[in-house]
Parts: C-alpha cells; sequence; structure tokens
C-alpha cells in the first residue's frame, strides 16, 4: 500500500508530470532540486510505485480501447442508418470518419496497393440515368 505522498506522485507521474516534478508535487517539504531527483528516482524504483503506475497506466489504456470500440459501434450504426434512410452523403461522411479513426485514410505505400473494385449498391438508383 503506498503512503499519500506516494500516491501523489504516482498520480502526477499518471498525469504525465516527470519524476522530479511528481516528488516537486508530492514532496513539498524537499527544497533542492539535488535532493528532488534523489528521491523522485528512489520513487521509481520502488517496485510498489512502479506496479502501481504500470497498473492504473493499463487501466487507462483498456479505457481508451473500449471508447475506440464504442466510437467505431456508434459509427456503424450511423452508416446503417445512413443507409435506410438511402442518405450517400451521411454514408460517406460516415465511412470516412470509421476510415480516419482507424488509420485508413493514409494512403498506403507502394508496396501495399491493392487494386479496388467499387460497385454500385442495388438498392440505390443509377447516378447517370442514360440508357
Amino acid at each position: 500500500m503506498l503512503t499519500a505522498k506516494q500516491e501523489c506522485f504516482k498520480n502526477r507521474i499518471i498525469a504525465g508530470d516527470s519524476p522530479i516534478d511528481a516528488a516537486r508535487v508530492a514532496y513539498p517539504n524537499i527544497k533542492t532540486d539535488s535532493a528532488l531527483s534523489t528521491m523522485a528516482h528512489e520513487n521509481m524504483m520502488k517496485h510498489d510505485i512502479k506496479a502501481a503506475i504500470d497498473e492504473q497506466r493499463a487501466e487507462l489504456r483498456a479505457e481508451s480501447v473500449w471508447t475506440a470500440q464504442q466510437s467505431q459501434k456508434e459509427l456503424e450504426g450511423a452508416i446503417a442508418l445512413s443507409k435506410q434512410q438511402r442518405q450517400p452523403t451521411a454514408i460517406v461522411s460516415a465511412v470516412a470518419a470509421l476510415n480516419k479513426m482507424l488509420g485508413l485514410d493514409k494512403a498506403p505505400d507502394v508496396a501495399e496497393r491493392v487494386s479496388i473494385v467499387i460497385e454500385q449498391p442495388k438498392e440505390y438508383p443509377k447516378l447517370n440515368k442514360e440508357a
């Protein structure tokens, strides 16, 4: 179990502070940079503090993955609704957002290029009405 000061140190590290800045906040009675550096190093080397930092970072990563999955689910729902309502512009916007979220909006390297054939879905009227 971490002390209150160690918990504060851990939280500042998770928030993005450097170890020295985290020590400066967690240990306000330590005044010199040399002593702060020593305390920061010692805290980062303590197994229980390091484990608590790693555990909280893993929890934050899991929450981020859930958010990405939830965003993907919502965009897929928007695509389905747009198809039902026959709104091609909304479909394109939702697909573009989904591709950007998944990193598919960047041009592939030449070695990774693949030919793609796009067929007009039967449920949409022909854009070119010439027969």
